[in-house]
């Protein structure tokens, strides 16, 4: 599983540090002997938001980041419910019979493909996966 932090680009920290200086000098001059509490309030909240931009305009890190989580595939289970899943591979889900015929290597790979491509979207488990990939495995 690898994560990935996503933060604002340069450009729009710099505009939001500079249109923050701007309403908390507002704030301070105008503002505030206006509108009192509400001015001084007003004005926190724009220096607040002034800081976090210019945070993220001059740290490599940055303040305000949303973090993205990218599943590799099945080598982690992801502990997604069983409920209400069903067998989506194949002939109704069982072992095919090698009984006196050669098996067709192709078809049992694009069977592995599918699975892995139900695993990674969701809708089977891990453990489910891993079943029938032994299965279809054995089948060759």
């Amino acid at each position: 599983m690898r994560r990935y932090r996503v933060r604002p680009g340069r450009v729009p920290s710099a505009a939001s540090t500079v249109m923050g200086v701007l309403f908390v000098i507002l704030g301070i001059f105008v503002v505030i002997p206006s509108f009192g509490l509400f001015g001084v309030i007003w004005t926190i909240g724009a220096g607040v938001i002034t800081a976090t931009a210019a945070v993220n305009l001059f740290s490599a890190k940055g303040a305000c980041s949303s973090e993205i989580i990218v599943d590799d595939g099945p080598e982690e289970a992801d502990g997604l419910a069983d409920s209400g899943r069903r067998d989506r591979f194949g002939e109704s889900g069982t072992e095919r019979s090698t009984s006196g015929r050669v098996p067709d290597v192709s078809d049992e790979a694009e069977r592995l493909k599918k699975a892995e491509e139900l695993y990674r979207q969701g809708l089977i488990t891990y453990e489910e996966y891993q079943k029938k990939r032994e299965e279809i495995i054995k089948s060759i």
